[in-house]
């Protein structure tokens, strides 16, 4: 019985990884602190991948010892990061960053929700938006919604 590719002693997927070489220069400049950082492509400088963590040096080390995420490695052309106090900064941060700037990868958290409530115009009940009033200040809303269903 023959043993399959993935289980010969021989065969290391390991051996056969190896991060681009010009990440190695970003990886100097990552703090051991806590923060965002942001793996940034080719065309103008586009986010693919936003992350967050309490050592923004391990953590980005840990994205390039993983040889799953090769792909996105490869078209990683430039490492940023931002520090924060501590990590509830980097976590609102991460989202934040998230939602405005759309990263390819992060799909979670990019989505922005709009919330609708009820108003009552001349007896007939009108959907309004979160986004186009200040629910805090508008006068007789019902109710606040998900979504209009």
């Amino acid at each position: 019985m023959q043993i399959p590719a993935r289980r010969h002693p021989d065969f290391d997927q390991s051996l056969g990884y190896q991060y681009p070489s010009h990440l190695r220069e970003a990886i100097g400049d990552l703090p051991s602190a806590p923060g965002v950082y942001v793996f940034h492509g080719e065309e103008g400088d586009l986010p693919l991948y936003i992350g967050k963590s309490v050592n923004l040096r391990s953590r980005v080390l840990s994205h390039l010892r993983n040889a799953e995420e090769a792909s996105l490695l490869r078209q990683t052309r430039r490492i940023s990061f931002i520090r924060t106090v501590g990590e509830i900064g980097a976590l609102l941060l991460e989202a934040s960053l998230i939602k405005q700037q759309q990263p390819l990868i992060n799909k979670k958290l990019r989505r922005i929700k709009r919330l609708c409530s009820l108003r009552i115009v001349q007896g007939l009940p009108e959907v309004v938006y979160s986004n186009d009033l200040n629910f805090a200040a508008e006068p007789m809303l019902y109710g606040l919604f998900a979504s209009r269903h």
